[in-house]
């Protein structure tokens, strides 16, 4: 089997993690990926309300997911030369509501106490080849998810992505080139806190992270902005925003 090299393709796109508390505007973002950049969602919780116009105007098609079986059929169409050269994001909304319908169905599989350490292998396995997969699609990748704390090793609170088992979460960053917590963030001199996309260590924010070097710590929520600054083969100086507040 011949190897397949890297390319400058392999390299072009997203594959990111968007955490963030509930209602603070994580599928809104949406609404900043550029026009003519046709959005596929996979929605295992279907609450597009937020995006509803975007829906009817045809820039945001996609699937409710309520099995494996679902996702995988969408799998499929998305290998497809079609969806390739139609769709240039894709995005799960999201991730914590996915994993639950994936554990239901490893606890359906493995019913009994006894066969509970098989069923969360079931569960792991499972989760962690979802990712993988549709991370590896040659689109932009954003795999959106709730937020939970966790303690670290030196037993210190943490966010962590709410998907799974606890012994899982701390992994699922590592397996994106760009995780962002999305936050209201309080900056010095400023009276309201502002709406910020957090791209390293910030506080409890450890698993935030942006292997391209191209961002900022904050970021303004906009995945247009982003994708440009990061790809964007001009150089340019990291935008700066005010203090964050003690």
């Amino acid at each position: 089997m011949a190897l397949k090299p890297i390319t400058m393709k392999s390299v072009e796109t997203l594959s990111c993690l968007l955490m963030g508390p509930p209602g603070i505007g994580k599928t809104s973002l949406l609404r900043s990926i550029p026009d003519g950049e046709e959005v596929l969602v996979l929605a295992p919780d279907p609450g597009l309300l937020c995006v509803a116009d975007l829906v009817e105007s045809g820039k945001i098609t996609g699937f409710e997911i309520n099995s494996f079986q679902d996702i995988k059929e969408a799998y499929d169409l998305l290998r497809t030369e079609e969806y390739q050269k139609k769709y240039k994001w894709v995005v799960i909304d999201h991730l914590t509501e996915l994993s639950e319908i994936v554990l239901n169905e490893a606890r359906n599989k493995f019913p009994a106490k006894a066969d509970s350490f098989n069923m969360y292998n079931e569960f792991s396995r499972k989760m962690t080849f979802i990712i993988k997969i549709f991370r590896d699609l040659p689109m932009n990748v954003i795999m959106i998810s709730l937020v939970t704390y966790d303690k670290d090793e030196t037993n210190k609170r943490v966010f962590m992505p709410d998907i799974g088992t606890s012994s899982m979460r701390p992994k699922i960053p590592s397996f994106f080139d760009l995780c962002l917590y999305y936050d209201m963030i309080p900056f010095s001199g400023e009276d309201k806190p502002r709406r910020s996309l957090v791209t390293g260590w910030f506080n409890n924010f450890d698993f935030a992270r942006d292997r391209s070097g191209k961002l900022s710590l904050f970021e303004k929520p906009d995945l247009g902005y982003i994708k440009n600054k990061i790809f964007d083969k001009t150089k340019q100086p990291k935008a700066t925003l005010p203090e964050t507040k003690k």
